[in-house]
C-alpha cells in the first residue's frame, strides 16, 4: 500500500492508522517469525538441559506431578476447592518426605557415631599401609621398583 493511502487512514480516532485485516500479508511472517522464535527456545533449553541428571529430575518431577494431580482431582470431585485441595495434597506430601528423613535420621546418625569412634583406627590402617601418602618422605619400595613381583601361586 502506498503511503499516501497509509496516510490518508490516519485520524484523530486512530492516529496510527487502521488496523491490518485478519488476512494481511504481513501475518503470515509473523505467525512464522513466532514459531522459528518458539522453535530456536525450545532448542536453547534442550541443550542446556542435556545431563543425564537435568532429564532424569525432569522425568521425577513429571511422574510426581501427575500422580499429585491424580490426588488433586479426586479431593475436588469429592467436593473441595481446587485450592484447598492443592494446600491438602501439599502438606500430605511434605509431611511424608519428612517422615522419611526422621526415619532415615536415626540411622544416619548412628552411622556418622561409628564413623567417628572408628576413626583413630582407619587413619592407623592409613599409616600403616600407605606411608608415602600420610607423610612419609620416603617412597614405598613396590612405587619404585620397576620389576614387578611374581605372585606366589599357591600348591
Amino acid at each position: 500500500m502506498p503511503w499516501e493511502q497509509r496516510a490518508a487512514q490516519v485520524s484523530d480516532e486512530q492516529p496510527l492508522g487502521c488496523r491490518p485485516s485478519r488476512h494481511s500479508k504481513r501475518l503470515p511472517l509473523r505467525h512464522g517469525f513466532g514459531w522459528t522464535s518458539g522453535a530456536l527456545l525450545a532448542l536453547a533449553l534442550g541443550l542446556a538441559e542435556r545431563t543425564v541428571a537435568h532429564q532424569l529430575l525432569i522425568v521425577l518431577a513429571a511422574f510426581i506431578a501427575i500422580g499429585l494431580d491424580l490426588a488433586v482431582a479426586f479431593l475436588v470431585r469429592r467436593g473441595l476447592c481446587q485450592g484447598v485441595a492443592v494446600a491438602v495434597i501439599t502438606m500430605l506430601a511434605l509431611a511424608a518426605v519428612a517422615g522419611f528423613v526422621a526415619a532415615r535420621s536415626a540411622a544416619l546418625a548412628q552411622q556418622a557415631a561409628e564413623l567417628v569412634s572408628q576413626a583413630p583406627k582407619y587413619l592407623q590402617q592409613l599409616n600403616d599401609t600407605a606411608p608415602y601418602w600420610a607423610g612419609s618422605t620416603t617412597s614405598p619400595t613396590w612405587w619404585t621398583s620397576s620389576t614387578p613381583k611374581p605372585l606366589a601361586v599357591p600348591r
